[in-house]
């Protein structure tokens, strides 16, 4: 395996080829092992807001279930997740087809935790939402379009014992205890008009009832939890693909044809020795 600077791969006369799957580059440039090696940082880079569960409490993210102004002027029922770590809204693209929503193309960079790129934006939409209860109190934000929000939230049902704690409120999301699809992420554009100021702790539980106009908000860690350790993001990037892009282009470049070079006896020596 030659890393001799002098050259590039198509004109390398060493014998030796990726030990992976024999092509003619360096075993440590194989795209696979690279991946393997680069997925424990993915995974720390991934997450830009999350609702997770360890062995002594689980953390919930403000869930609410709202109504949305479809294209033929009706309102549906969607389920949001509240997060001012987010800068814009998001909606799902399945959200935007139900509700038969017209896109538009955006040039916009979205970044995570790390300045870590997300590429999964498919444009954005104009959005009309209300409160199920308040019709006349209506939210306009121009959401951005992406494949997916979240996996199911919360991430595991949440005891029935703190459920009955909250059950005498007016909650914003009636089954917020239940697992279930995000449809819209409601970031900091809107979150400063959804909350109303009123905190009112719930006993046994370091958890909170945010008061909104959707109603309260259910938000925090639930103590008297244990459930398996797991994790819910919502927004995950894959880590490694910018390396892979530029390995991809690498390759390409590797691949240009060029004058053969001929090798230093010390080199060809030297990879004797290693291999």
């Amino acid at each position: 395996n030659c890393l001799t600077p002098t050259h590039d791969a198509h004109s390398c006369p060493s014998k030796w080829t990726c030990r992976f799957c024999s092509e003619r580059h360096h075993s440590s440039l194989h795209r696979s092992n690279m991946r393997t090696n680069t997925s424990s940082s993915s995974t720390s880079l991934s997450t830009v807001s999350c609702a997770a569960t360890r062995g002594d409490g689980q953390v919930i993210l403000g869930t609410a279930v709202v109504e949305m102004l479809d294209a033929r002027g009706k309102y549906q029922t969607v389920r949001v997740v509240i997060d001012s770590g987010s800068q814009n809204s998001f909606i799902t693209q399945k959200c935007v087809t139900k509700l038969g929503l017209t896109m538009q193309h955006i040039r916009k960079r979205i970044s995570g935790i790390g300045q870590t790129p997300f590429e999964g934006t498919k444009g954005k939409t104009a959005c009309i939402l209300r409160p199920r209860n308040r019709p006349t109190l209506q939210l306009r934000t121009d959401a951005i379009v992406v494949a997916n929000i979240t996996s199911f939230l919360p991430s595991n049902s949440l005891p029935l014992d703190f459920v009955n704690r909250c059950s005498g409120y007016d909650l914003a999301d009636p089954t917020f205890w239940k697992p279930s699809a995000i449809d819209f992420l409601i970031g900091a554009d809107l979150f400063a008009q959804i909350f109303t100021g009123s905190i009112i702790p719930i006993a046994g539980s370091h958890a909170r009832l945010f008061s909104s106009i959707f109603g309260y908000v259910v938000l925090g860690k639930v103590d008297d939890c244990s459930d398996p350790e797991t994790s819910s993001s919502l927004f995950s990037m894959d880590a490694d693909s910018d390396l892979n892009c530029q390995l991809k282009r690498f390759w390409e470049i590797e691949e240009a044809g060029t004058p053969l070079v001929h090798r230093n006896p010390e080199d060809e020596q030297a990879e004797e020795h290693f291999n």
